[in-house]
């Protein structure tokens, strides 16, 4: 009596380890993927859109797909999405030396990231990007809709200050996928 319950004792403790060594491995096939997402727009304004303020408004769109991604390949297999950030960058810039950017990333949903009156020329010229950082759970609404939608339109709704302004920015999007091939 005593070699059978130790045989399913010893059986039970060998499935559990087995099941606990599949966890394990499943878990180091995880993949991590450092994915880019980059969308230049060029606004190009000689005459105000708006004659009493003198400014110059815009609103262009994209869209985030994964399926252009090096994730393209693991879909379904999606584990977490991390926005590690959202950067704006001006790669040309002419006119108006006081030029302001104004504006937001319009995420959908009532989700954005701001662009808070940025002087698009002192951003130019020193050659840095500006980081959009997170407001009211953005960034969730942004890798949510990735996971479950696997691509994302937004638009850039803006406006410029002032005219003559021709000017090239760029989004970049750096996410971090994990994604798993056998799960």
């Amino acid at each position: 009596m005593k070699t059978k319950s130790f045989f399913k004792l010893s059986l039970f403790a060998l499935l559990l380890l087995g099941f606990s060594a599949c966890e394990e491995l499943i878990e180091a096939a995880n993949v991590e993927l450092d994915t880019n997402f980059s969308e230049t727009f060029t606004f190009a304004a000689t005459v105000p859109t708006d004659p009493l303020t003198g400014e110059a408004s815009f609103a262009e769109s994209a869209t985030l797909d994964l399926a252009e991604s090096e994730a393209a390949d693991y879909l379904d297999k999606i584990q977490e999405i991390e926005i590690q950030s959202v950067t704006l960058t001006v790669l040309e810039y002419s006119g108006a030396e006081e030029a302001v950017f104004s504006g937001e990333l319009d995420l959908g949903n009532g989700f954005n990231l701001p662009i808070n009156n940025i002087n698009l020329k002192d951003l130019f010229d020193s050659g840095e990007s500006l980081d959009l950082s997170d407001q009211a759970g953005a960034f969730n609404h942004l890798k949510d809709q990735l996971k479950n939608q696997k691509q994302l339109s937004y638009t850039v709704d803006a406006s410029i200050s002032e005219v003559p302004v021709d000017a090239t920015v760029q989004f970049d999007f750096e996410l971090e996928i994990i994604a798993n091939p056998l799960d």
